[in-house]
């Protein structure tokens, strides 16, 4: 007997850089949805990296790193969805500036920087328990 898969995210409207915002129609919170092209990704060969990203990202849980929370496969696009961050992707808020001035706003500064470290950490421990993991097996 086949699952039936229930959505329920609905599209809200279009952001700047051409990712879509949507609802999550339960909880009415913003969530973001990237959608990826198959045929331009297996193209560009990173088909399969986008698949191991997308199992990485499922399990991970902290509150500074982007949640997952569901991704939709069609036979033409992959719909990933996404918690949705107001000010954008990191990188992006990285290009933007040439430094961050600790005389603007100091304490807001410090609560980015440690967030930044505090994923960072949180992440190399991950990476090394997976790391283990994989020579564990092979030893």
């Amino acid at each position: 007997m086949a699952k039936l898969k229930v959505f329920i995210f609905k599209i809200i409207c279009i952001s700047l850089n051409d990712d879509l915002v949507g609802i999550n129609e339960i909880t009415k919170t913003k969530v973001a949805v990237k959608i990826l092209n198959k045929r331009k990704i297996k193209t560009l060969g990173m088909f399969d990296k986008i698949k191991r990203e997308i199992k990485i990202l499922k399990l991970f849980n902290h509150p500074h790193i982007i949640k997952l929370y569901e991704f939709i496969d069609t036979p033409s696009d992959i719909f990933v969805i996404l918690e949705y961050a107001a000010g954008g992707e990191l990188f992006d808020l990285i290009s933007r500036k040439e430094k961050v001035s600790i005389t603007h706003c100091p304490s807001n500064n410090y609560v980015f920087t440690s967030q930044i470290a505090d994923s960072l950490n949180f992440l190399s421990l991950f990476f090394y328990e997976i790391w283990n993991n994989v020579l564990n097996h092979y030893l």
